[in-house]
C-alpha cells in the first residue's frame, strides 16, 4: 500500500512574497502563501502519496533538499512515476536486474514492459559556490535605501570570497544620493559612458547603472532595487556533448536487460534546442567541402552521434530517449515531453498519448504531436495553476517585511536556479518569475525556443466564442490592431492565427478566461515561435504567409506577394483548385479583395458599390465577375443560398432586400467535411 509522504510542513502560511535571490526552491514552496501555490503543493503531495514507501522516502527527502539540482531531479522522477500510473501502467521502483545496479523504474501493462532511467542535464562548468556568492551580493544590494532609482547590475567577475557588502551598500547610497533622477539618462552596458558605478574589490568586478523611478512613484522607501540584470560572463555552450555523454553513461550502466530500455532526460539548460538533440543522437552538424573546390560544399553529420549513422547504428538496446525541458511542479500542463525513437532499436517503446514523438524517416526527422492534452491527462483544469502567483497588492504589502532578504529573477545562465511559475518565458519578452514580481527579460521557453505548437496549446485553453468575443472587445477598445512597429504591438495576423487555431483545436467546453495580461502573453508567444527546419521551404513560408511584411509602402506589392506564395509552384508544393473554391482565378480574387476592402472601409462596414467605385471596377474589367468573386469569397459552395454581403450597387432596388448573413450553412458543412478529410502531414526536418 502506498504511504502518505508529507513533503511540505503542515502549517499556516502568511508570506506571499517571491523568493529571495538565495532562497532555494524547496524552501520557497514550503514558505510562500497563496491559492496559486496551494495548488502546486497539493499536486506534489498527491503525487508523492502514490509512490511506494520503499523508494518513496528517497524521493521525498530530495524534494525537500536545499540543493535545487536535487529537488528538481526528484520531481522529474515523481513526474515520470505519476505519468506512467495515469497511462495505466504498474510501476516498480529500482527493480532487480542482473547488472551492477538497477534503473529507476520497471514499467509494465499486460505483456508490455520496459525499463526507464531518469536523469537530468543542468549544464557543465557551473560553479555552485560562485553562484551562491553572486546571489548573496544581489540580496545585499536589495537592502540599500534608494527611493528614486532602480539599479542595473552586471557582474563581470565573481571574486573567490564573499564580498564586503557593508562598504558596498554605503558607497552605492552615497552615489545615488548625488544623482538627479530628472537628469539621469539610462545607459546600459559596460562602456564608460553615462552615469555608472564600477565596484572592484578582491576579484569582484560589478557594474551598476541608475534607472530613474517614474516621477509619480518616487519616494517609496521599500520598492525593489535591482531592476535589470546584465549579461554576466560569456561562456561557451555545448549542450549536445553534455547530453550525449549523459545518455552514454546511463546507456551502459545496467548491463543486459530483459526488456526495452528508455532513458528519460530532463534538460535544465536554458539554450538547449532541437539541433542539440539531433547532434547528440545522430552526430554533430558539419560543413564538408574540398580544398580544391570550396564552392562544392554540403552539410553532413559527423559520426559522433550516440545512435551512430545509417548503416552503422549503435546502442540498439536503448529503445529511445524521452526529452523534456525544465519540468517543475507549476509547469506540468505546459511542457510536453518528446520521445526520440532509436531508428534501429532492438525493441521499440510506444509513445504515451501525452508525448510528442520523433523518428527518422529516410533522411528526415519526423515529429508527431501528442494525441492527448496535458491538462486532461493529469486531470487538471486549463490553465493550471489557476490565479496569479504573486498578486500585486500582497507583494507590495509584504516587501517591507522582507527587506532582510531580497527578490531575484531567473538568471538565464544560472542553470541550477532557472525556475518560475511561468518559466516558459520567451526570448526578449518580459515575464514574471518565482523570484520577482517585476518584469524580467529572459531568453528561453522552458529551456528551448518556443514552437508554433506551443502557441496552439496556449490558445486552445479558451473556448472559441470567448476568445473571439474578447478579441473583438479588445480591438474596439484599442481602436484597431497594430501594423506599425512599436513596443507591445498587437498585429492583426496574430489575431487571425489565434482565432483559426482556437476554432480548430479547442471547443466550447474550455473554461479559460482571457485578460489583457494573458492576451499579451499570446501575442508574445506567437512572435517568438521558430519552426524553420533546415531547408524545409514550407516551414519558412508559413510565417511569411501570416505576416506578409506589412511595413512595405505599397499594398499592390502585397497582392503580388500573395499570388506568388499561394499560386506559384515550388519544389514539393501541390496545386490548389483556387478557381473551383473561389469562383475565379486567384489573381482576380485578390485584386478584387483589395477593392472590396477599400469599399467596406469607406462604407461603415457594408459592401455597397457606390458610383465612384463602379468606374474602377469597369476599368479593371470585373463588372461581370464581381458578384461571382464576392459569392466565392463568402459562400464557397456558390449556391447563393444566403448572400453574406450586398453585391448589388447601392442605387439598385435589390440592395435593400438583401439578407446579410455571416456564413452559408451548406458551405460551412462542406468546408468542415473537407477539412476533416484532409490528411495532416507530420512536421519533418532533414537530418543532414
Amino acid at each position: 500500500m502506498p504511504s502518505l509522504n508529507l513533503v511540505f510542513d503542515d502549517r499556516e502560511r502568511t508570506d506571499p512574497s517571491p523568493a529571495s535571490h538565495s532562497e532555494n526552491t524547496a524552501a520557497f514552496l514550503n514558505r510562500v502563501a497563496g491559492g496559486y501555490w496551494d495548488q502546486v503543493r497539493d499536486l506534489v503531495e498527491d503525487w508523492a502519496s502514490r509512490v511506494p514507501e520503499v523508494g518513496g522516502r528517497d524521493i521525498v527527502a530530495r524534494l525537500r533538499s536545499s540543493s535545487d539540482r536535487q529537488s528538481r531531479a526528484a520531481f522529474w522522477e515523481l513526474y515520470l512515476h505519476e505519468t506512467f500510473l495515469r497511462a495505466g501502467y504498474e510501476v516498480e521502483l529500482h527493480p532487480s536486474v542482473q547488472g551492477p545496479r538497477p534503473p529507476d523504474f520497471l514499467v509494465s501493462r499486460g505483456e508490455e514492459r520496459f525499463y526507464v532511467e531518469a536523469t537530468c542535464v543542468f549544464g557543465a562548468g557551473t560553479d555552485a559556490g560562485a553562484i551562491a556568492r553572486r546571489q548573496d551580493l544581489y540580496d545585499a544590494v536589495e537592502r540599500i535605501h534608494s527611493p528614486n532609482f532602480f539599479l542595473s547590475i552586471d557582474v563581470e567577475a565573481i571574486g573567490p570570497h564573499a564580498p564586503a557588502t557593508s562598504r558596498l551598500r554605503r558607497a552605492l547610497e552615497r552615489w545615488l544620493s548625488g544623482l538627479n533622477p530628472d537628469e539621469t539618462e539610462l545607459v546600459l552596458g559596460r562602456e564608460r559612458a553615462g552615469e555608472y558605478f564600477l565596484w572592484e574589490e578582491r576579484g569582484w568586478q560589478v557594474w551598476f547603472r541608475p534607472i530613474a523611478v517614474r516621477a509619480d512613484a518616487r519616494g517609496a522607501p521599500d520598492h525593489r532595487v535591482l531592476g535589470v540584470f546584465g549579461s554576466g560572463e560569456a561562456q561557451w555552450l555545448d549542450d549536445a556533448s553534455e547530453l550525449r555523454e549523459t545518455i552514454r553513461s546511463k546507456g551502459n550502466a545496467y548491463g543486459v536487460l530483459d526488456a526495452p530500455f528508455l532513458i528519460a532526460v530532463m534538460v535544465g539548460t536554458p539554450f538547449h534546442d532541437e539541433e542539440d538533440t539531433i547532434s547528440a543522437l545522430y552526430g554533430t552538424w558539419q560543413i564538408q567541402f574540398s580544398v580544391n573546390n570550396p564552392d562544392d560544399a554540403r552539410s553532413v553529420r559527423a559520426r559522433d552521434g550516440y545512435w551512430g549513422s545509417p548503416g552503422d547504428w549503435k546502442h540498439t538496446h536503448v529503445s529511445g530517449v524521452l526529452l523534456a525541458h525544465s519540468v517543475s511542479p507549476w509547469r506540468v500542463t505546459q511542457e510536453v515531453p518528446e520521445l526520440w525513437h532509436h531508428p534501429h532499436a532492438t525493441d521499440q517503446v510506444t509513445a504515451l498519448p501525452n508525448w510528442r514523438s520523433a523518428e527518422l524517416a529516410d533522411d528526415r526527422i519526423c515529429h508527431i504531436d501528442p494525441a492527448a492534452e496535458l491538462s486532461g491527462f493529469y486531470s487538471l483544469p486549463a490553465p493550471w495553476p489557476q490565479g496569479e502567483p504573486f498578486p500585486r497588492s500582497s507583494t507590495n504589502r509584504n516587501f517591507a517585511a522582507r527587506r532582510g532578504t531580497s527578490f531575484r529573477r531567473v538568471e538565464d545562465r544560472d542553470v541550477d536556479r532557472a525556475r518560475g511559475p511561468r518559466s516558459q518565458t520567451l526570448a526578449a519578452t518580459v515575464r514574471p518569475s518565482v523570484h520577482s514580481p517585476s518584469l524580467s527579460i529572459v531568453m528561453t521557453f522552458g529551456g528551448r525556443t518556443p514552437r508554433y505548437s506551443d502557441f496552439v496549446q496556449a490558445v486552445r485553453a479558451y473556448a472559441p466564442s470567448h476568445l473571439v468575443e474578447y478579441l473583438a472587445r479588445s480591438c474596439a477598445e484599442r481602436g484597431g490592431w497594430d501594423v506599425q512597429l512599436r513596443k507591445g504591438m498587437r498585429p492583426p495576423w496574430v489575431v487571425a492565427a489565434m482565432v483559426r487555431d482556437c476554432i480548430v483545436a479547442s471547443h466550447e467546453g474550455r473554461a479559460g478566461q482571457l485578460s489583457e495580461r494573458k492576451l499579451s502573453r499570446l501575442f508574445n508567444l506567437f512572435n517568438e515561435t521558430q519552426d524553420v527546419h533546415g531547408d524545409d521551404l514550407q516551414s519558412l513560408l508559413t510565417p511569411i504567409l501570416y505576416e506578409q511584411f506589412p511595413y512595405q509602402q505599397s499594398h499592390y506589392e502585397e497582392i503580388v506577394r500573395s499570388i506568388a506564395l499561394l499560386e506559384d509552384a515550388y519544389d514539393g508544393s501541390r496545386e490548389w483548385p483556387w478557381e473551383e473554391v473561389l469562383g475565379a482565378p486567384l489573381a482576380d480574387v485578390l485584386t478584387m479583395a483589395f477593392i472590396i476592402h477599400t469599399v467596406i472601409m469607406q462604407s461603415s462596414g457594408r459592401f455597397e458599390l457606390r458610383p465612384e467605385f463602379e468606374e474602377v471596377v469597369d476599368v479593371l474589367g470585373y463588372s461581370q465577375s464581381l458578384p461571382t468573386i464576392v459569392a466565392g469569397l463568402f459562400c464557397p459552395c456558390r449556391r447563393r443560398c444566403a448572400p453574406p454581403v450586398c453585391i448589388q450597387p447601392a442605387h439598385s432596388n435589390t440592395a435593400s432586400r438583401c439578407r446579410h448573413r455571416s456564413v452559408c450553412p451548406s458551405a460551412e458543412s462542406d468546408l468542415r467535411r473537407r477539412l476533416a478529410e484532409r490528411p495532416v502531414p507530420p512536421r519533418t526536418r532533414r537530418l543532414g
